[in-house]
């Protein structure tokens, strides 16, 4: 028996020195190809997306609108703690990104580990999302599986 494994976002910027809706439109549409949610990584604008739904294009009264349903659905497919929009230091450079909020978020509610050795840095645990949450001494972050140690993200 195999089980269908959920495809994920490549971290990254996708598009870069264009705020151009149009341009925004066929970035996402281009994202979701890569998925395989649409079969057309050319179409201009997405519509109703979902994993099965017809993509036709027509159900929109405005381009933003629907950029901001395509944004929520692919927001579904990003690595944990990360987002489908602008970076926060260029609003020009689209794609992927972590969000520093939601990591530290997860390590404030998350359990602390005792540091061993690293100048203040070290772990956390945060059950709830089912990561370890590892800081080093230089400001690095890695994100794994609890219950495998497979690295989700890491951070330089």
């Amino acid at each position: 028996m195999t089980t269908a494994t959920k495809q994920t976002l490549t971290v990254g910027s996708w598009s870069t020195g264009t705020l151009r809706t149009e341009d925004i439109a066929q970035t996402l549409a281009q994202m979701a190809y890569s998925l395989g949610i649409v079969d057309d990584p050319n179409i201009v604008i997405i519509a109703d997306w979902d994993d099965d739904a017809d993509h036709d294009g027509d159900d929109y009264e405005t381009i933003d609108d629907a950029i901001c349903d395509a944004m929520d659905v692919l927001q579904g497919h990003t690595p944990m703690y990360c987002y489908v929009g602008a970076s926060e230091y260029d609003p020009a450079d689209f794609g992927v990104f972590p969000s520093a909020d939601a990591i530290r978020e997860a390590i404030r509610t998350g359990i602390e580990l005792v540091p061993t050795d690293r100048n203040g840095a070290g772990s956390t645990i945060n059950v709830e999302d089912g990561v370890i949450i590892d800081v080093n001494d230089h400001g690095n972050v890695t994100i794994s599986k609890i219950e495998r140690g497979t690295v989700l993200l890491e951070l330089v």
